[in-house]
């Protein structure tokens, strides 16, 4: 895995994830096992595979949003 160089971080539904740029300019996220936090936390690491998920390598600068929409689902983006 490749040294993040920029990452924001967001609780959503009492799950952690954070997401990162990898210095490829690819973002990656890891997203907690458990909703209650303690030294068993394991997180899963996965790419974020979707149109236009790179970042400027010259200026990797990303950000996260939790919120519920209209409906009351849950969304991160």
């Amino acid at each position: 895995m490749s040294t993040p160089t920029d990452f924001s971080a967001i609780e959503s539904d009492d799950y952690s994830y954070l997401f990162y740029a990898r210095s490829n300019g690819m973002i990656a996220m890891l997203k907690s096992n458990t909703v209650q936090e303690g030294n068993n936390t394991k997180y899963t690491a996965t790419n974020v595979i979707m149109a236009g998920n790179t970042v400027s390598t010259s200026s990797p600068r990303i950000s996260a949003v939790s919120y519920k929409d209209s409906s009351g689902n849950r969304q991160v983006i």
